[in-house]
């Protein structure tokens, strides 16, 4: 895994705020634009179980690529709420995403306490843990969580250092290694401390997540815009 690809990506995600959802504009949204992508599409799929299965895969798959955030049991609750989908848009209610949202923003938040705890003190370079990648790379238990998070950070840290090497170079220069940790380590610290910082002003993140992967489940070539992004995009 490239871990600079995974900080740039959440640089998109994370928050510690809370952001209030404005259901009301929300379904209002949802409503419309499935409205719209019915009336231009020639064969419209069907609003059903199916439709909700693609949108929570393409929700799940926008917000947590990296199988990092969420959980195994989260998966769970969202794959049963996602057979409401097609309830929750003839109802005109967000049973499926206010589940999303609140724990999402429950597991940002508590990742971020962990990352800004976990990175004021040396990181292990030296251990005997192997981890086969098919287990690293899935979703983990909510009680293994944390420490799958802080194996991330650590494999995050230990990439930057391998970076600095010459391609040439086989080992770290032993009197280098705390140093260059040192470095690596205030470097992942304050792009997470930026990644919180910036994503507290945005408060419709998920929405357009949302609504995104509305669009795409009745058409992969379907984008969603914001209003601010449609008049950046027609400039």
């Amino acid at each position: 895994m490239n871990g600079t690809a995974l900080l740039i990506f959440f640089t998109l995600l994370f928050s510690t705020v809370v952001h209030a959802i404005d259901e009301p504009h929300i379904i209002r949204q949802t409503n419309l634009l499935i409205k719209q992508l019915q009336k231009k599409h020639v064969k419209p799929r069907a609003i059903d179980d199916a439709f909700g299965i693609s949108v929570n895969q393409l929700v799940i798959d926008f917000l947590d690529p990296n199988k990092a955030i969420f959980t195994s049991e989260d998966l769970l609750e969202f794959n049963r709420l996602a057979l409401a989908i097609d309830q929750d848009v003839e109802e005109k209610k967000l049973t499926y995403f206010s589940a999303v949202n609140k724990r999402f923003l429950e597991r940002i938040t508590a990742l971020s306490t962990l990352t800004e705890a976990h990175l004021k003190t040396a990181i292990v370079l030296k251990s005997s843990l192997k981890i086969p990648s098919t287990e690293f790379y899935q979703h983990p238990a909510t009680s293994a969580h944390g420490t799958h998070w802080k194996q991330l950070l650590q494999l995050q840290i230990m990439d930057r250092m391998l970076s600095k090497l010459e391609d040439d170079e086989l080992q770290f220069p032993s009197d280098s290694i705390a140093t260059w940790e040192a470095a690596a380590r205030k470097t992942v610290s304050e792009k997470y401390k930026t990644v919180f910082a910036e994503f507290k002003e945005d408060g419709t993140f998920l929405e357009t997540i949302y609504l995104e992967a509305i669009s795409m489940s009745f058409d992969p070539h379907s984008l969603y815009f914001t209003p601010s992004a449609k008049k950046d995009f027609e400039e």
